[in-house]
This record gives C-alpha cells, sequence and structure tokens, in this order.
C-alpha cells in the first residue's frame, strides 16, 4: 500500500531547541550556579507537564519553589519558551507535503512551548490535526502515544511515515507498523522521502 499519510515531530525537526537557555536564564533569576538549577528544569515535573499532569501554573509553582525563590508566571513562561529556533528549510519542506498528504504533528511537548510556538510555524496551521502529548497522556516512545495518535486521526499505519529526530521513537512506530525516517538534516530527510515516493 502506498504511503500518503505524513507524521512530522516539532523539537529538533521544526524547531531546534537547546534547552540549556532556559537553563541559564533560570539560574540568572534565581542567582544559582547554572549546574544546579538545570537539572531541576527537566525532572518528573517536567514530564507531568508534558502528559498534561500538571498544568503550566501548577508546573512553575513547583519549579520556583524547588529553586527557592517565587517568580512570576510571566517571568517564568518567557524564559522557559527562550530555547527555540525555527529551521525555515523544514518548514518549507512539510508545507509542500501538506499541499499533497495529509500531514499531523506527532510531538512530545507542552502547552507552553506549542503555544509560543505556533505564531512562529504558520506551517502548523497546514496541519490536518495536532497530536500532542499532553493531550494525549503519554510520551513517545511509550506506546500508548501511538496508539492514541492512531485512533486520533483515524490513521491507518501501513500508510504513514514518521519523521523524528530520535531512533527509539521512531522504533516505538514501527513497531506500530509505520514506516519511519529519522532526520538529521532537510536535505537528508528530502532525499529519504523521495526514496518513499513522497
Amino acid at each position: 500500500m502506498a504511503l500518503d499519510t505524513v507524521l512530522c515531530d516539532l523539537g529538533n525537526v521544526l524547531a531546534p531547541f537547546d534547552f540549556s537557555r532556559a537553563g541559564r536564564r533560570f539560574a540568572q533569576l534565581v542567582e544559582r550556579p547554572f549546574e544546579e538549577v538545570f537539572p531541576l528544569l527537566r525532572g518528573e515535573p517536567y514530564r507531568a507537564l508534558e502528559t498534561g499532569q500538571l498544568t503550566p501554573e501548577a508546573f512553575f509553582a513547583q519549579l520556583t519553589r524547588t529553586l527557592g525563590r517565587p517568580l512570576p508566571f510571566e517571568v517564568c513562561q518567557e524564559a522557559w519558551n527562550d530555547i527555540f529556533t525555527i529551521d525555515q528549510g523544514m518548514a518549507a519542506l512539510v508545507a509542500g507535503l501538506a499541499e499533497r498528504h495529509p500531514v499531523y504533528l506527532w510531538s512530545n511537548v507542552s502547552p507552553l512551548h506549542l503555544e509560543c510556538l505556533r505564531p512562529r510555524l504558520p506551517v502548523l496551521e497546514r496541519f490536518a490535526g495536532l497530536h500532542v502529548s499532553f493531550e494525549l497522556g503519554a510520551l513517545k516512545p511509550d506506546p500508548a502515544f501511538y496508539s492514541a495518535a492512531i485512533a486520533r486521526g483515524g490513521l491507518s499505519p501501513e500508510r504513514c511515515v514518521f519523521i523524528d529526530d530520535v531512533e527509539a521513537n521512531l522504533a516505538g512506530a514501527r513497531a506500530f507498523g509505520i514506516q519511519g525516517v529519522l532526520h538529521v538534516s532537510t536535505e537528508a530527510t528530502r532525499e529519504a522521502l523521495g526514496a518513499l515516493g513522497l
């Protein structure tokens, strides 16, 4: 059966990120060494935020208690979101795909990051659906993510190809019969998709 549906990751595919930038911002805000602050940003509360178990408000309240200094929500939000650049070449490639095929976002992402990226990635408006971890309640490569995303989109796995920058996430998708493309560059991804007939 021909491939005709594209599933695309967000972070480090459409939007490369450097989480250490948020670490440096928070370290400055609370006047503590980066080496102490940075590990605290990506612990279990972060996982709970990305799976929808914590609201952004509750997440920042918990984070600032851990950091030992109360900070306004807006200050935390700005520091938290200052990690992304946009890969305009990949955005253009995916926009072209969206003109010919259904394209879905499959991403581990928090509501904070998705909200800040929407205006910077207008290509998302062309997607047939946004299937994200904080709504699905699971993170790639947990099988629960894939089964929920497939069901939500009414997708036929054998007709899908998934673009992601993490091999473990692609392995999780392959277990459901979905073909995978490991993203390392826009040109390599373009060539891999072309070889698959897309």
